[in-house]
């Protein structure tokens, strides 16, 4: 799995009681002009005019740059999927300067950069911190080597898949055989839970069907996990195991039957939660890059075509939005208000 680097707050040496300096902090870096992810939006006359309507799109959720232009003001975005509203909002102030919405957006986008520097410093300390801890990982990490222990002695035991009979303890629902009819029959989930066997709804993580099949689930379960793990802690990580192992596997089990197994319901999970945690709460100290993103998604629907052959792509698919869902559940109230206070703006 590739890696992506580290979340970083742009900080100004300026005392944080400075307005000015936390406007400076948060807006970004300076664009240069042969940047071409850069878009000219248009000029304004002056810099308080630019200041006003760039106050006004951070309100909205577009971050700009002000830059001189001779004897005028330009305004640049980064965000080309922006570009159109962005100019449209610039038009309807260039025409009516006076509107009221546009000043009063300027305290709303000071109590915005507030918070998101107050997240950025947050950020950072977290940061520092995880680089001390990254050198003891063993000891802040121990579900996680347990998962990939436990799942190499699987392999150890069953030849790494060749001898298949000793994963019927781990299936999903004991299995039935019978040979006069030449079929398999299998518990139901009511039945599993009689038998005091529910275990069986967690076992399946543990299988894996072959060498290559263990070896990139682990190595994503280590990169992943850890990252999880180190900053939830080792309680909430398991819990979070138990939920998405829990949910992909019952939806496998509800897609094909009961004879599955592998770690990647998990592992997709985990990067669900990654992501979600990157997009929508910086405050974690993860960054997942948009391009590990697209690369994994890409690799997710290129399984999903049986190129490879028999893959559990309903657990990928429910593992994936479990993780999601987690990472999401405790942000939602902030994300709502924020999406209220759009809809509010004039």
């Amino acid at each position: 799995m590739g890696r992506g680097g580290s979340r970083s707050a742009i900080l100004s040496r300026e005392p944080f009681g400075s307005l000015d300096c936390r406007r400076r902090a948060l807006t970004g870096p300076l664009p240069s002009i042969g940047n071409l992810s850069m878009r000219r939006l248009g000029l304004v006359p002056d810099r308080g005019s630019g200041e006003t309507i760039r106050d006004y799109l951070f309100t909205l959720g577009t971050r700009t740059e002000l830059l001189p232009e001779g004897s005028q003001w330009a305004l640049w975005i980064e965000d080309e999927d922006r570009v159109t509203d962005a100019r449209e909002h610039l038009a309807r102030y260039l025409n009516q300067p006076d509107d009221p919405r546009f000043e009063a957006a300027r305290q709303t986008a000071d109590t915005l950069r507030e918070q998101h520097l107050r997240e950025a410093i947050a950020s950072r300390k977290l940061q520092m911190r995880m680089a001390d801890r990254w050198r003891g990982y063993q000891r802040h990490a121990p579900f996680t080597i347990l998962l990939v222990v436990l799942s190499v002695w699987v392999g150890l035991l069953t030849l790494f898949g060749q001898k298949k009979e000793g994963f019927a303890p781990l299936y999903f629902s004991e299995l039935t055989f019978h040979i006069a009819e030449g079929q398999i029959s299998y518990f139901g989930m009511a039945d599993t839970l009689r038998s005091w066997q529910f275990y069986r709804w967690w076992s399946p993580i543990l299988i894996h069907y072959g060498p290559a099949h263990l070896l990139l689930n682990m190595l994503s379960l280590w990169h992943l996990g850890q990252a999880i793990e180190l900053r939830s802690g080792t309680v909430r990580y398991f819990g979070m195991v138990l939920v998405i192992a829990f949910i992909s596997n019952l939806g496998q089990y509800l897609m094909s039957g009961p004879t599955f197994g592998g770690m990647s319901g998990v592992v997709f999970g985990l990067f669900g939660f990654l992501w979600m945690k990157s997009r929508f709460a910086p405050e974690y100290g993860v960054y997942v890059a948009r391009d590990f993103v697209f690369r994994f998604l890409f690799f997710a629907f290129l399984m999903a075509t049986g190129i490879a052959g028999p893959i559990a792509n309903t657990a990928h698919f429910a593992g994936l939005g479990a993780g999601m869902l987690l990472a999401l559940i405790p942000v939602a109230p902030r994300l709502w208000k924020q999406y209220q206070r759009r809809r509010n703006l004039p």
